[in-house]
């Protein structure tokens, strides 16, 4: 956006099939720069800056589905990393006390909880974490395990 405002500020200065022009920066306290123009994809200074202006708002609109993407992950992480710490505090020796945080996210293996044959469960919590997860499936992509196989 920066390169198409300095194009539309000297467009007085640029006529069609100037290559280049030595132009006052006012963005940065009216430096003299050397502007060269694309003079093979656009016919004119305006057509470029045109363009420039168009690309710059597409990449604005693509920045912001990025960002509402991003906190949209970082939620599910969240809620994930939260599953996984009550399934650990339910294990007889409680799991690790310590926050697991988005960068164990990564190498979580649920075969690393120690649940066996003698570990008492409290099936309500169970069912908690379960329901919560189910709710939270949109987010998180969580599939409840299918009991037939």
């Amino acid at each position: 956006q920066k390169r198409a405002n300095l194009i539309v500020s000297n467009l007085y200065r640029l006529p069609p099939g100037t290559p280049s022009a030595q132009v006052e920066d006012w963005e940065n306290g009216g430096e003299v720069v050397e502007l060269v123009l694309n003079t093979k994809e656009y016919g004119s200074a305006q057509e470029e800056a045109d363009a420039l202006f168009s690309m710059a708002r597409k990449m604005k609109r693509g920045s912001k589905v990025v960002e509402e993407l991003m906190k949209e992950v970082v939620d599910a992480e969240r809620i994930l990393i939260d599953a996984m710490q009550d399934l650990m505090s339910l294990t007889e020796n409680g799991g690790s006390d310590a926050m697991m945080n988005s960068a164990d996210i990564s190498s979580l293996d649920i075969s690393n909880i120690p649940f066996n044959e003698n570990t008492q469960l409290d099936e309500g919590a169970m069912a908690l974490i379960q329901d919560r997860l189910e709710r939270s499936s949109k987010k998180t992509g969580y599939q409840p395990p299918d009991m037939n196989k």
